[in-house]
């Protein structure tokens, strides 16, 4: 009866231990199941974050992440440093219109009165500009006694110390005494007053010569004098 008893209780025993022995292994297996599923999904994620293509599931494309840069000049080409045409004036090559001097109104400057004393003749007619705005022309005709009259113009044009000597006359003699430069040939007096050209016509065929050159310096004088 002891042998019996003594015999049960081992079986007990070695049946609780069996079972305390099975728990542990079952979850051994499973944690060795985890285990190995979790160690398969790094080793997928790593393959995948080494670029390792899986033709059956293709990893994604890879994105550039936030904050990258992604301003670099493409290889070869070289950031262009040229700037506009125009300089830091505003200005371009264009050169600009050249302009013609103005000059003033000769009938203006030499009213009929002031004709007369220059001249010792009344004015019988004239006074009138015959010219045009780049080079007005003002004509008169006078006379001292009758028949004794003289035809008589001023012109005024724009000129430089270079076209006045390109333009000089032949035959033309120097003249002194009146503004810059002047020259005079067949009753005209040439004078140049700066860059302005007086042209004064006087033909008297009751004088000589000398006293027809010698009025035309008097009005040459009192139009320069107007002219400064």
């Amino acid at each position: 009866m002891g042998s019996t008893k003594m015999k049960y209780r081992l079986r007990t025993v070695a049946v609780a231990i069996a079972l305390l022995c099975a728990v542990p292994l079952a979850t051994g297996c499973d944690d060795a199941g985890t285990g190995t599923s979790t160690t398969a999904s790094q080793d997928a994620g790593a393959d995948l974050s080494k670029g390792t293509l899986d033709t059956e599931n293709p990893a994604p494309p890879v994105t550039a992440s936030a904050g990258a840069d992604t301003s670099e000049t493409p290889s070869g080409t070289e950031p262009s440093t040229e700037s506009g045409s125009s300089d830091e004036s505003g200005s371009s090559d264009t050169p600009e219109p050249t302009t013609t001097a103005s000059v003033p109104d000769p009938c203006e400057l030499l009213p009929n009165t002031q004709v007369s004393t220059l001249t010792g003749m009344s004015v019988d007619s004239g006074g009138d500009d015959v010219g045009d705005k780049d080079a007005p022309e003002c004509q008169w005709h006078l006379v001292a006694e009758p028949g004794d009259g003289a035809d008589f113009t001023v012109k005024l044009s724009p000129t430089t110390p270079e076209k006045f000597a390109e333009e000089r006359i032949a035959g033309s003699v120097d003249v002194d005494g009146v503004g810059d430069e002047a020259v005079a040939r067949d009753s005209r007096l040439y004078v140049r007053s700066g860059s302005t050209l007086i042209d004064i016509y006087f033909r008297r065929s009751s004088v000589d010569d000398a006293t027809v050159l010698a009025t035309q310096k008097k009005v040459a004088g009192a139009v320069v004098q107007k002219l400064h």
